[in-house]
């Protein structure tokens, strides 16, 4: 007799919440069991509402009235899509720099600096949105319009061999500033030895 409620029950259970077995809070359906017996049990399966039919129970829903159809999320609120964009994020400069020191009234560049000239060379070549501005400086030393023409001249070696160093020209810009931007004091010999340089800086450019 209790062996054929059971089947009867679970019979009965089937044809009215058939779509809910497994699917807990997913299409809005509450599994109960109930005990027959000493040591038997079934599972009775309630159907809960869901009026906009987009398979979540309007017990769990938080969009109750979506349009049928709707794709919905796990709230029954509509799917938001994020748009992919074809932008690419702007590409941040790595810091590097390149100076360039000199001997006095000198604006050959001395061999301790090829390397250095070499490797900002190749960072272009790998970084080719970005140009490259040279500028030239002096100490203090001798007459003012010398050292101007001095400082041009430290700037437009550098720009040379990155040249010679297969960077596009249209890249590369140099000035000279003459003795009017010291780092240090022009009035030790370690200062002077430091302003006579050049100094390279990064731009972004077009490409």
């Amino acid at each position: 007799m209790i062996k054929s409620f059971v089947i009867i029950g679970i019979l009965f259970s089937s044809l009215f919440a058939t779509n809910c077995i497994n699917s807990y809070n997913e299409i809005g359906c509450n599994e109960e069991s109930f005990n027959v017996g000493s040591n038997m049990a079934i599972k009775q399966f309630q159907v809960l509402y869901d009026n906009d039919q987009d398979g979540v129970s309007d017990k769990l829903d938080k969009c109750p009235s979506t349009k049928i159809d709707t794709k919905v999320d796990k709230n029954g609120c509509k799917e938001t899509i994020t748009k992919k964009t074809n932008k690419k994020p702007i590409k941040k400069v790595k810091s590097i720099t390149l100076q360039v020191n000199f001997a006095t009234s000198k604006y050959n560049i001395p061999d301790s600096s090829y390397d250095k000239v070499n490797d900002f060379a190749r960072y272009l070549m790998a970084h080719a949105n970005y140009n490259a501005h040279i500028v030239g400086n002096t100490d203090s030393s001798g007459n003012e319009n010398k050292n101007q023409v001095l400082s041009i001249n430290r700037a437009k070696v550098v720009y040379n061999m990155l040249i010679d160093l297969g960077i596009e020209k249209s890249r590369l810009s140099y000035e000279g500033v003459g003795s009017s931007k010291p780092l240090e004091s022009n009035d030790t010999v370690q200062g002077r030895a430091t302003n006579r340089r050049t100094k390279v800086t990064l731009a972004k450019g077009n490409k």
